[in-house]
C-alpha cells in the first residue's frame, strides 16, 4: 500500500519524535488510520522540502494564531496543503481567514472521532474542511461579488447571465470535482434538489456538461480578474 506522507508540526514531540501528550497521539492515530506516512516535527521543514508532503498538519497551539498566519508557510506555493488541528475555541474570524489563506481545513479538540476520520478523508481527496456556515459564507461573498462584478461588466455589452447565490455556490462544488451525492451532503439538500439546481445552470450558461461548464467558469473569473 502506498501511503501519502504527511508531516505533522507541533511542539509536543519528544527528541526521538514521538508527541509527549495522548490527546496529540490520539488525533496521529487517526490521520495514520487513513493511510498516511506520517513525520513529526517542532521545526517546519525548509520549503523545498516541503513538495515531498501531501498534506502539512500543524498544532494550532505551536504559537498564536496571528503569528502562525503571518509566518512563510502560509504564504508559499505549499499553503493550500495545511490543516490546522487542536483548536480550543470555534471562531468565524479565524476560520474565515485560513480559508482565505488557502488552508485546506481545521479540526477542533471536541470534534467527534467520526468527524475526525471524515474530515481527513474529505481533505486527503482534494476537498476543503471547515464549518458549514464559514464555508456558505465565505462562498456566497466571493461568488456574490462575481455575479455583482460579471452582472456590472456585461449591462451595457451582452445579457447577463444571473445565477442564484446557491447556483454558484454548485457551480463552485463542481470545480472542486465534486459529484452531486458529495455537493448534497456539504450543503444539507437532497440529490434531487442538486440535480434541479445543475440543470438550471447547464441552461443559463448554455452548457452541455460539467467540463464545459468548469471551462465557463474559469472563463468567467478570468474576465472579472
Amino acid at each position: 500500500m502506498d501511503l501519502s506522507k504527511a508531516f505533522i508540526l507541533t511542539k509536543q514531540v519528544t527528541e526521538r519524535g514521538h508527541s509527549r501528550h495522548s490527546s496529540i497521539m490520539h488525533f496521529l492515530d487517526l490521520i495514520d488510520a487513513c493511510g498516511f506516512d506520517l513525520k513529526l516535527g517542532s521545526i517546519a521543514p525548509e520549503l523545498d522540502e516541503l513538495a515531498f508532503y501531501k498534506l502539512i498538519f500543524i498544532d494550532a497551539n505551536i504559537c498564536p494564531l496571528n503569528e502562525l498566519f503571518a509566518s512563510e508557510l502560509f504564504s508559499s506555493f505549499y499553503k493550500n496543503r495545511i490543516v490546522l488541528f487542536g483548536m480550543q475555541n470555534e471562531s468565524e474570524k479565524t476560520e474565515t481567514t485560513a480559508l482565505k489563506l488557502g488552508v485546506r481545513g481545521i479540526f477542533y479538540q471536541n470534534d467527534k472521532l467520526e468527524n475526525v476520520v471524515k474530515g481527513i478523508q474529505q481533505i486527503k481527496s482534494g476537498k476543503f474542511w471547515f464549518k458549514r456556515d464559514t464555508l456558505e459564507k465565505a462562498l456566497q461573498q466571493l461568488l456574490g461579488d462575481l455575479s455583482h462584478t460579471s452582472t456590472h461588466k456585461n449591462s451595457n455589452t451582452q445579457p447577463c447571465i444571473m445565477l442564484t447565490k446557491r447556483e454558484y455556490m454548485i457551480l463552485a462544488l463542481i470545480g472542486q470535482g465534486a459529484q452531486n451525492k458529495e455537493i448534497a451532503d456539504q450543503l444539507h439538500i437532497s440529490v434531487n434538489t442538486v440535480k434541479t439546481h445543475v440543470y438550471s445552470i447547464f441552461r443559463k450558461t448554455n452548457c452541455r456538461n460539467r467540463v464545459e461548464l468548469i471551462k465557463w467558469s474559469m472563463q468567467e473569473l478570468k474576465e472579472v480578474s
